[in-house]
């Protein structure tokens, strides 16, 4: 928003103010004592005689908002507003002062444009104020093509004048007045102005630099903060949460789409922020959109900025919406996406562009570090050749399921493969551990959900089975899933054993010892048998 500031040129003994609320201008308007403006000379001595005084109030601002507001409300202009250089937005400038509110006016209420234009023209005299608030930035930004040529202050017919910012001969922002009155033609306003112009400008480097170090000095200790957190955190979900508080403190996000993937697989995870009442409309766009962009390229450019000039929100959010900067950018390493996300930013400021990148990269080894973590809880229970569950995972399995009072039963079935040596020593290795695979593939796709197989090492395996007893039914289960199989193309059969639990066991090395006892009596009895309960 543009802060439009009208100084009282003398003290007054009341003040009003007038906040418009249209989205473009906040205003203090001040009247003397007699509701009169006094001569331009008088005026410009009364400046230049409390200039001190001005100086000091900007040297005690606490804050980058405080001064560029004292600065403002200590010109002697009918209207002045200051604008902060921002290229990468493909904007020339944006307002950098909003007065939110006027505590230090005896009273404050809120008008509409038109009701606006009265009280500067019944107020401070103005012929058209109008013209203020729709032409006052145009005129701005026409003069400022000049100003910007010469270094110096430009002016217009109509009263508006242009003063570019510069600092080591980069123009940082501009300062733009209007005033009816002849305060250019004084040398000794111009030298006056001229320094105050250069004091607010030192003061405005200064308090930047304060502020981006505090920024950064957040940032460190944030990041100090997400490896403890990182630590423990469980999944994706937990840490994005988590990011996204952070980013919104840090790096000032107004909102954005987190798309998460998994196994090729894309879920919209998160509309958060200013894009959260469009969230069913994104959650249909996001997913084909990044689709068709994603290919391979994301690996050497995984941050892209929207580009100057074009529109940063999606299409149906309202204008309204606050955003002046947007990013896309893919989570992931050299070889793997983990998340695409999308954000967007009040503004672009020099701090903001720095620190992004860093925090997103930081984003992006968080994923790493809970990735890697899953992998390895995932493989401490799973066998690592066939992908099924190994012993550690069944031992803890058993221990829940005889934790229960009173467990369900089911059937606890051994099986060890006849021939599986002759195979390996005639075929080779990678044959045999093919056929393992194989072999745990189909054991796993022949169960339900709430069944299990398990590959205890070499070429022993164990299911467990939803069967409340062992009769002829579950017998013929257990013989289809293994004539079903691929054992037989390789000349290899099975020889299981079967037990009913919790009825023939009470714990895990219990359920081994007794269905390996009845596994060995098939293979005694001529193998590819099974032997069960009597």
């Amino acid at each position: 928003m543009a802060s439009l500031t009208i100084p009282c040129q003398e003290t007054p003994n009341e003040l009003r103010g007038g906040l418009f609320q249209g989205g473009e201008l906040t205003t203090i308007v001040a009247m003397d004592n007699n509701g009169t403006h006094l001569s331009d000379r008088s005026v410009i001595e009364r400046w230049i005689s409390q200039l001190y005084q001005a100086t000091q109030t900007l040297t005690r601002a606490d804050s980058l908002a405080e001064l560029q507001v004292a600065f403002l409300r200590t010109l002697p202009f009918e209207a002045s507003s200051y604008y902060r250089m921002e290229e990468s937005l493909g904007l020339a400038f944006r307002e950098a002062v909003h007065i939110a509110s006027l505590n230090s006016l005896e009273d404050t209420y809120a008008v509409n444009q038109s009701s606006y234009a009265e009280i500067l023209l019944e107020r401070v005299g103005l012929d058209d104020a109008s013209h203020i608030i729709s032409q006052g930035w145009a005129q701005a930004k026409v003069n400022f093509e000049i100003a910007i040529q010469t270094q110096v202050f430009a002016c217009s017919a109509d009263g508006w004048y242009t003063v570019p910012i510069i600092h080591q001969q980069a123009v940082t922002g501009m300062v733009c007045v209007y005033t009816a009155r002849h305060f250019f033609d004084d040398a000794q306003f111009i030298d006056a102005f001229a320094s105050y112009i250069s004091l607010f400008v030192r003061l405005l480097m200064k308090h930047q630099l304060i502020q981006t170090v505090e920024r950064e000095n957040q940032v460190l200790v944030w990041m100090h903060d997400l490896s403890q957190f990182v630590l423990h955190v469980e999944n994706e979900q937990q840490l994005w949460l988590h990011f996204r508080d952070m980013l919104a403190d840090i790096g000032q996000s107004v909102g954005g789409v987190y798309v998460l993937r998994s196994e090729d697989h894309w879920t919209v995870a998160d509309v958060f922020g200013i894009l959260a009442p469009y969230k069913e409309q994104i959650a249909v766009d996001m997913i084909p959109w990044i689709e068709q962009r994603i290919g391979d390229h994301w690996r050497s450019r995984r941050l892209i900025w929207t580009p100057p000039n074009k529109r940063i929100l999606p299409p149906y959010v309202r204008e309204e919406s606050s955003a002046g900067a947007g990013l896309c950018y893919y989570v992931g390493d050299e070889t793997t996406l983990f998340a695409v996300l999308t954000l967007y930013f009040e503004s672009s400021d020099v701090v903001i562009k720095r620190l992004i990148p860093n925090l997103l990269e930081t984003l992006s080894m968080a994923h790493q570090v809970v990735a890697q973590r899953r992998r390895l809880k995932y493989w401490v229970n799973h066998d690592p050749l066939t992908g099924i569950w190994n012993r550690r995972a069944l031992h803890h399995f058993m221990e829940v399921y005889f934790s229960q009072p009173s467990p369900q039963r089911m059937l606890f079935m051994l099986c060890d493969l006849d021939g599986f040596k002759a195979l390996n020593d005639s075929a080779g290795h990678e044959a045999g551990d093919q056929l393992l695979c194989q072999f745990a593939h189909h054991l796993q796709s022949a169960l339900t959900a709430k069944e299990h197989a398990t590959r205890l090492g070499g070429d022993e395996f164990v299911l467990v089975l939803e069967h409340d007893r062992w009769d002829v039914a579950a017998n013929a289960r257990i013989d289809a899933i293994l004539q079903a199989s691929p054992l037989a193309a390789s000349g290899v059969s099975s020889s299981v054993g079967v037990i009913l639990l919790p009825d023939e066991a009470h714990d895990f090395f219990a359920c081994y010892k007794l269905a390996d006892a009845r596994q060995y009596m098939s293979k005694r009895s001529g193998k590819n048998k099974i032997t069960g309960p009597e």
